[in-house]
């Protein structure tokens, strides 16, 4: 968002009415979309099924979420605080919710369900645990049948295809695996496409839905 609005002062096009699209990962059609496109793989045996989100330095998520890194429940469990203190926006708290979601919509049992942090950059402390350390751990904890699924993406892309489909997918067989099943992006399934434009529509038709006056200050536009 912030790159965004650079790039309207930019080329000079302010003033600019624009509307901004908030966090649809807990949105009905969007939850069946995704839960329906994982179930297709989990047809055949599994010991874990991986959610792997893009990973961010922990100095990007508000001070009380820095804490019990590695846990994937503690913005989840800390709901309320979020909202009583203004930060729905908490990006690990949407992670650690999706992956609430998906165990919910899928019937599964939280414990077969292990969210994890990819695509790390640098030496400091990002979200954890970090999926190039835990793909390798997993066979010896006896997962040796695992689906990773990549939520954070709504499009494959190198992070998906390489990092993950590619690259951890080698390191799990090294480290004992035997069974890597990838999960694709949602992309342009109808699913996908016909819950986004009706979630578009819904945003542009809502007056509250405008830029607020506090992304204002916050973002300087």
């Amino acid at each position: 968002m912030a790159f965004a609005l650079e790039e309207i002062r930019r080329l000079g096009l302010r003033p600019m009415r624009l509307r901004l699209q908030a966090p649809f990962y807990g949105e009905t059609a969007y939850r069946t979309a995704l839960a329906d496109s994982v179930r297709e793989y989990l047809t055949e045996p599994f010991d874990r099924l991986v959610i792997s989100m893009h990973g961010v330095p922990l100095s990007h998520i508000p001070k009380a979420c820095r804490e019990h890194n590695g846990h994937s429940t503690h913005c989840a469990d800390r709901r309320t605080w979020h909202e009583r203190h203004g930060e729905e926006d908490c990006y690990r708290l949407q992670c650690e919710e999706t992956r609430r979601y998906l165990v919910q919509d899928l019937g599964l049992e939280p414990e077969r369900v292990e969210l994890v942090y990819q695509s790390r950059l640098g030496f400091h402390d990002w979200l954890q645990p970090y999926m190039a350390r835990r793909v390798k751990e997993f066979a010896r904890e006896g997962a040796e049948r695992i689906a990773v699924v990549c939520p954070g993406f709504v499009c494959d892309c190198l992070e998906t295809i390489q990092e993950i489909n590619d690259e951890g997918r080698a390191d799990f067989l090294e480290a004992g695996g035997k069974s890597f099943t990838y999960i694709p992006c949602l992309n342009s399934s109808t699913a996908f496409v016909t819950a986004l434009s009706t979630l578009l529509d819904k945003t542009i038709a809502e007056p509250s839905a405008l830029l607020s006056a506090e992304n204002q200050r916050k973002y300087k536009y």
